[in-house]
């Protein structure tokens, strides 16, 4: 006979996932807990709490991503009335012609060589500026203005920025201080190409950091950098409630359950046999069903509609199926140490006696876990230079003298 390969589906081969409820039923079965409405809430307070600290702890590649913008270019274009009171609203600002961007409350409007800021946008041809920030009376029409945008909200999750570049320049720009950001502004009263950038909250977003250029960029530039991101939250622990239906991709489930933003991205397993709610291999608080497929929701048009990753084997009608929102991590690496502090977390809850000790114990994961993390082990004193020896940028001399002396 021919050898035997033991293949399995490229899904479960590639794909690793733990879910919400599995994090959930580790906890409870790790500390003898009955499945219980209080000791569950335990259970999903620990795991957030280790979830959002996962980041915090390691600079973890996973959560490295590519990140480019555009910035905008300024306008001159026209001339500016201001009218400080007393007119159709107050603090108005009226463009000759054309017309202001949409998002122009994220901007800001230098006249007579102040900066101020933009509190909302009114029409294509009115803003109006800040109550606290203005020019205080009357601004003749036909003045000149320059309107430019010197701040870029960072996508939501950020946690760290590493070093910014400027891509149509080739160069990475200066990190400043919050201080030093807004001297450079001042110092070059008008916009032109930055030199170097600050993160910080601007006050436009809750709970998000935007990228502040200085000083504020005068044309439309490409940037880039690597964010260090937040996993996907976790908003669903279990939908067990349905049955489920598919046609190749197409998924009905048997009740409204599903909700067409929070449930993009989940994970649902089918017991592909019957009409038992699933469970994980390993099982749940009812017993043991685990799973025979899982796949991914990649949209939801309705509560009973949606459409997942890939087909499964055989189209399946009412079956069992779980909703549960996957563990956003690498499940070689991280898995492990994030059960640990989830651990460390619910013994604090409950006020355990071990907690110092389960501390201890996710100290030593973390360094199992931050060796694992290392994914190139290739010996960086290879002999070969990363990067040319010789830039054109430091001599006149060619490549080609340098090198074949």
């Amino acid at each position: 006979m021919a050898d035997y390969n033991p293949t399995r589906p490229q899904y479960d081969v590639h794909s690793e996932l733990w879910t919400f409820q599995d994090a959930v039923d580790h906890l409870l079965d790790c500390e003898g807990m009955d499945n219980t409405e209080l000791n569950v809430r335990h259970a999903k307070r620990a795991i957030l709490r280790a979830y959002r600290d996962l980041p915090n702890n390691h600079s973890w590649n996973y959560y490295k991503r590519r990140f480019g913008f555009a910035t905008a270019a300024q306008q001159t274009s026209s001339t500016i009335t201001y009218d400080h009171t007393g007119g159709a609203s107050e603090r108005l600002l009226t463009l000759a012609s054309g017309s202001w961007p949409t998002d122009a409350s994220l901007y800001r409007i230098i006249i007579s060589d102040r900066h101020y800021p933009i509190q909302t946008y009114e029409s294509t041809s009115t803003l109006t500026l800040n109550q606290n920030d203005n020019p205080g009376a009357d601004v003749a029409a036909g003045t000149s203005y320059t309107l430019y945008r010197s701040s870029y909200v960072l996508p939501v999750g950020t946690r760290r920025m590493h070093r910014l570049f400027d891509v149509t320049g080739d160069y990475p720009l200066y990190k400043f201080s919050s201080e030093e950001q807004n001297a450079t502004t001042s110092y070059y009263d008008s916009p032109s190409t930055p030199i170097g950038y600050d993160i910080r909250s601007t006050g436009d977003y809750f709970n998000q950091m935007s990228v502040v250029f200085g000083p504020p960029p005068s044309s439309s530039k490409n940037y880039e950098a690597i964010l260090e991101m937040s996993p996907r939250p976790l908003l669903t622990q279990e939908i067990n409630s349905a049955t489920a239906s598919t046609v190749g991709t197409a998924l009905t489930m048997g009740a409204s359950v599903l909700d067409t933003v929070r449930h993009v991205g989940s994970v649902i397993r089918f017991n592909t046999s019957g009409t038992t709610a699933p469970t994980s291999i390993i099982g749940g608080p009812g017993g043991l069903q685990a799973y025979d497929e899982q796949r991914i929701i990649t949209a939801v048009s309705s509560g009973t509609g949606a459409t997942l990753d890939s087909a499964l084997p055989s189209n399946i009608s009412t079956k069992g199926a779980t909703i549960s929102d996957p563990l956003d991590l690498e499940y070689h690496s991280m898995l492990t140490y994030f059960l640990r502090i989830a651990e460390a977390e619910l013994a604090r809850l409950v006020k355990a006696q071990d907690v110092q000790e389960r501390d201890v114990t996710a100290a030593m994961t973390l360094q199992m876990a931050a060796a694992a993390d290392l994914k190139d082990v290739t010996s960086s004193h290879t002999g070969v230079s990363p990067i040319p020896f010789h830039l054109r940028d430091w001599s006149a001399v060619p490549d080609e003298t340098i090198s074949s002396s």
